[in-house]
C-alpha cells in the first residue's frame, strides 16, 4: 500500500452540510477500501499529527488516540468491539459531548483525510469513538515491592544490605551492534531501576537475580534507561541490564522462543486482536502461566499514577496499548512481561507495564527497540535475541 498522506478537517455540522450526503458516502466507502492494515495506518497518522488541534478544538478531552470502535450491547451496560479502526476521544462523561451544546461541542462522528499519492487521493471518512474514562480502569505499574517466589520472574536487590527485592519479568534478551558481543535483557525501568523503592532511583549496579534474592545471578542493571517525568511530558518507563549468565537470563525466559523473521512488533497495523502475556508466575503444572489480552484500543500520552517515596506523580507514556484481561487477572511482580503472539512466544508484541488486573497497559515493540528512547544513536538497530 502506498504511503499515507492526509489532510484532516473537522466535520462540524457545518462541514456535513457542505460536503453532503453523497460525498459522505463516498468518503466512508473509500475508508473502508483500505483494508484493516490501511485503516489503522490511518488513524495513527491522524492522532500523531492532529492531536494538538483536535485538543484545541476540544478543549475538554481527557486524551485522545485510536483502536476499535465499541457498542452498548442492548441489554446492559456491556460493550462489544466492532473491529473497525478509528479515532478514540476519552472524556468523563460521554453524554456531555455527545449531545451538542452550543456552536461546535459536539464531537464528529468521522475525521475527513485526503489518501493516496498525488493525481490519485482519496477522501476517507476516518470514524471516531467517544469512552469515558472509566472504561480505562484505574491502573498502575505493576513492579512488586515485596521479594516473592516468582519461579519465572526476576528480584533486583537494592545497593544497599538488608533492603528488600523488587520483583518483575524479563521481556527479552537484546543485542545492540554498538556492543557486539554482549547481551542484554530489557525490563521496565520501575522493577531495574527499583524507581518506586529507592526515590530517587538508582540507575544502575543493581543485582538481578532469577525467582529470589538467592536464585541465580543473571547480571547487574545499566545506566541505559528511558526517563520518567511528571506529565505532560512523555516518559518512557525501559531498562537494559548487562546479561553476566546467559544460563540464569534463559531460566527467566523458559517457554519462550522469539521468530528471527519476524520478532517483533513493526506498527499498530501488525497488530493481531488479542495476544498472550508470559508472567512469571506458575499455573497449576507449573508451567509459565500465560493470561490472553483482547486489545482495546491505543491511548497517547495517558497517564498512571506513580507511587514514589516521596510522592505521587502522573507519569505518561507517548503511546500504550490497552487490553482486557479475559480469564486471569495481571498482578504486581508482573511488570516487564513480554506480550507475545503465540504462547511459545514468535513475535514480541510489547511489555507489560502496569493495570488494575483487568485493565492491562503494554509498551509497543518497536519502541522498546528503538535507541532514541533511551537517549541513544536513534541510528542503532537493537534486534531480539533468541537465546
Amino acid at each position: 500500500m502506498a504511503a499515507v498522506r492526509t489532510g484532516v478537517k473537522l466535520n462540524t455540522d457545518a462541514t456535513f452540510a457542505t460536503l453532503g450526503l453523497k460525498a459522505l458516502r463516498a468518503a466512508r466507502a473509500a475508508f473502508k477500501s483500505l483494508g484493516r492494515q490501511g485503516q489503522f495506518l490511518l488513524a495513527h497518522e491522524v492522532v500523531e499529527t492532529r492531536e494538538h488541534e483536535l485538543r484545541l478544538a476540544y478543549p475538554d478531552l481527557v486524551g485522545i488516540g485510536f483502536g476499535f470502535k465499541s457498542k452498548r450491547v442492548e441489554s446492559g451496560r456491556a460493550t462489544r468491539l466492532i473491529r473497525t479502526p478509528c479515532v478514540v476521544f476519552e472524556v468523563k462523561r460521554k453524554r456531555q459531548f455527545t449531545r451538542a451544546v452550543g456552536m461546535g461541542r459536539k464531537l464528529p462522528a468521522f475525521l475527513y483525510a485526503y489518501v493516496g499519492e498525488a493525481g490519485s487521493r482519496r477522501l476517507c471518512a476516518l470514524p471516531t469513538d467517544v469512552k469515558e474514562s472509566a472504561a480505562y480502569g484505574k491502573p498502575a505499574p505493576h513492579g512488586d515491592e515485596l521479594d516473592s517466589d516468582l519461579p519465572f520472574g526476576i528480584v533486583v536487590r537494592g545497593l544497599k544490605p538488608g533492603v528488600d527485592g523488587v520483583g518483575g519479568t524479563i521481556a527479552c534478551a537484546v543485542t545492540r551492534p554498538s556492543d557486539p558481543g554482549r547481551l542484554y535483557a530489557l525490563s521496565c525501568r520501575h522493577v531495574l531501576g527499583r524507581s518506586l523503592e529507592d526515590d530517587p532511583d538508582v540507575a544502575s549496579g543493581c543485582r538481578v537475580n532469577v525467582a529470589s534474592m538467592s536464585g541465580p545471578f543473571i547480571g547487574r542493571t545499566e545506566k541505559i534507561r528511558g526517563t520518567l517525568l511528571s506529565t505532560p511530558a512523555p516518559s518512557f518507563d525501559a531498562q537494559l541490564l548487562r546479561v553476566s549468565d546467559k544460563d540464569a537470563l534463559r531460566m527467566a525466559l523458559v517457554g519462550l522462543r522469539f521468530d528471527p523473521n519476524d520478532p517483533v512488533l513493526s506498527g499498530p497495523e501488525k497488530a493481531p486482536n488479542g495476544f498472550w502475556v508470559a508472567t512469571p508466575r506458575s499455573d497449576a503444572n507449573n508451567r509459565r502461566l500465560r493470561i490472553w489480552i483482547t486489545l482495546i484500543d491505543w491511548p497517547k500520552l495517558r497517564s498512571m499514577p506513580y507511587k514514589f517515596r516521596s510522592g505521587e506523580l502522573a507519569i505518561a507514556h507517548t503511546m500504550v496499548m490497552h487490553g482486557e484481561a479475559r480469564d486471569e487477572r495481571l498482578k504486581p511482580g508482573d511488570s516487564g512481561s513480554p506480550a507475545v503472539l503465540v504462547k511459545a512466544g514468535g513475535m514480541l508484541i510489547g511489555m507489560y507495564l502496569g493495570g488494575d488486573g483487568f485493565h492491562a497497559y503494554f509498551i509497543p515493540g518497536w519502541q522498546l527497540l528503538f535507541p532514541g528512547n533511551y537517549g541513544l544513536n536513534a541510528g542503532e538497530a537493537w534486534r531480539v535475541a533468541d537465546i
